[in-house]
C-alpha cells in the first residue's frame, strides 16, 4: 500500500461527474489496468474498463428476487448499485511469479519475483466490505507464508479508488459485521457521489500521498461544508439501513 497521507493536511476535495473521466485518462497514461463496474449479461461485473462511459451510469442491480437483474434507475449515478455476487478475487489472483524454471538438463524451483503479469491494477469501484475482505486476504497469504503469495508482490502495484455506499441491498450485512458504509482505510482515493436535482460530483478523500498526487493532476476544488455534510448524511442513511440485516459471515470473495 502507498504511503498514508498526513491527517493534518487537507484530505477532502469534490470532482464534477465530467471530470472524472480525466481520472481514467490519466490511469491510462501511468499504464494502469483499470478494472471497475460495467454491465454484462443482464448483471453488473468487474470486468476491465476502457473508458469511464464503460460503468454502469443510471442501472442498477435488484436482488430481491433471488437472482440478479439489472434495473433502470431514476438518474444517472455511476455507481448507484449494492454489492453483487461478482468479485475483484479473479483479478487479484493473476499469476505473478514463476515457479518452476525448466531446462533441458534439470526441473529446479525457484524464488524468482520475475513478473508474468506486470501491468499495474487500478481497482475502482471497490466498496467497504470489498476492501475488508482484501485485506483479510492478504493477511491470510501473509500468515500461510504462501510462495504463492501474489499479495507480497501484486499488492505493490494495485491502486485502490473505493466508493462509499449510497445504498443497500437486502444480501448487505456490513453492520451485523461491525463494518460500515463509509471506507476507513486501505485505500487511494475514495468516493462519495453525490447526485442532487441539478447537480452530479464526488467528494474525494485522500488516503495515500500517491492518491493525493493523481487527483492534484485532474480538475478538483476543496469541498465545502455542505458538499461534505451532504457525503455524511449518506453514509448515515446507508448505516441505519444495515444496521438492521442479519447477520451472515463475511466472505473473502
Amino acid at each position: 500500500m502507498n504511503e498514508i497521507v498526513s491527517s493534518q493536511e487537507c484530505t477532502t476535495f469534490r470532482v464534477e461527474r465530467p471530470d472524472l473521466n480525466s481520472l481514467f485518462y490519466l490511469l491510462f497514461q501511468e499504464d494502469y489496468c483499470v478494472i471497475g463496474p460495467t454491465m454484462r449479461n443482464q448483471s453488473i461485473v468487474y470486468e476491465e474498463l476502457r473508458h469511464m462511459e464503460d460503468l454502469p451510469w443510471g442501472w442498477t442491480e435488484e436482488t430481491a428476487a433471488g437472482s440478479p437483474r439489472l434495473q433502470r434507475r431514476s438518474d444517472e449515478a455511476l455507481f448507484g448499485y449494492a454489492v453483487g455476487p461478482h468479485s475483484w478475487q479473479a483479478f487479484a489472483e493473476l499469476p505473478t511469479r514463476h515457479f518452476w524454471h525448466t531446462t533441458r538438463s534439470s526441473i529446479q524451483m525457484t524464488d524468482s519475483a520475475e513478473a508474468l503479469c506486470p501491468q499495474k491494477l487500478a481497482f475502482i469501484g471497490l466498496r467497504p466490505c470489498e476492501i475488508e475482505a482484501m485485506k483479510n486476504r492478504d493477511q491470510a497469504y501473509r500468515k500461510m507464508n504462501s510462495p504463492s503469495a501474489n499479495s507480497p508482490v501484486a499488492w505493490q502495484h494495485i491502486l485502490v479508488i473505493a466508493v462509499n455506499c449510497g445504498e443497500a441491498s437486502n444480501h448487505c450485512h456490513c453492520g451485523s459485521k461491525k463494518l460500515l458504509p463509509k471506507v476507513q482505510d486501505g485505500y487511494d482515493l475514495a468516493i462519495t457521489e453525490i447526485v442532487e436535482t441539478e447537480r452530479h460530483y464526488f467528494v474525494v478523500e485522500i488516503g495515500t500521498e500517491y492518491g493525493r498526487d493523481l487527483l492534484l493532476r485532474i480538475p478538483h476544488q476543496p469541498a465545502t461544508f455542505l458538499e461534505r455534510e451532504a457525503a455524511y448524511a449518506q453514509t448515515q442513511a446507508v448505516t441505519q439501513q444495515v444496521s438492521q440485516q442479519p447477520s451472515i459471515p463475511l466472505s473473502l470473495t
